[in-house]
């Protein structure tokens, strides 16, 4: 009987990963290409960082908003033509911060749009 609760258990685990890589894969093609931007953030004591990273497989245009709020708030944007293959940082942004931090970054991409979150940001 545990044994096959514990394939049971290992089975649910997969399938919600491969199920999460599909929704992934969905929300890509629903929106027409892989989105080409993404956040990555580095936390150090009292601090928060933030970079705009910029990857695609074709050449696309992209333009970005991006507004951090820790102690302080701060915005960035701008737009660029990514070339193939070719990752950029885009912006790097770093706040300080008591543990309560938010990013948002809005993206234009080509005709889609969309928008990254991370930390404790309200509900839209």
């Amino acid at each position: 009987m545990r044994h096959w609760i514990t394939v049971l258990v290992g089975l649910s685990a997969a399938f919600a990963a491969v199920s999460a890589s599909a929704e992934i894969e969905q929300e890509e093609a629903a929106m027409g290409t892989a989105k080409a931007l993404k956040l990555e953030r580095k936390i150090r004591e009292g601090e928060v960082e933030f970079r705009v990273i910029g990857l695609s497989e074709s050449a696309v245009e992209v333009s970005y908003k991006l507004d951090v709020k820790g102690n302080s708030t701060t915005r960035h944007s701008g737009r660029t033509r990514l070339s193939p293959g070719v990752e950029a940082t885009l912006s790097r942004v770093k706040v300080a911060t008591n543990g309560d931090w938010c990013a948002i970054l809005e993206v234009e991409q080509g005709s889609d749009r969309y928008t990254l979150k991370d930390g404790n940001c309200p509900a839209a």
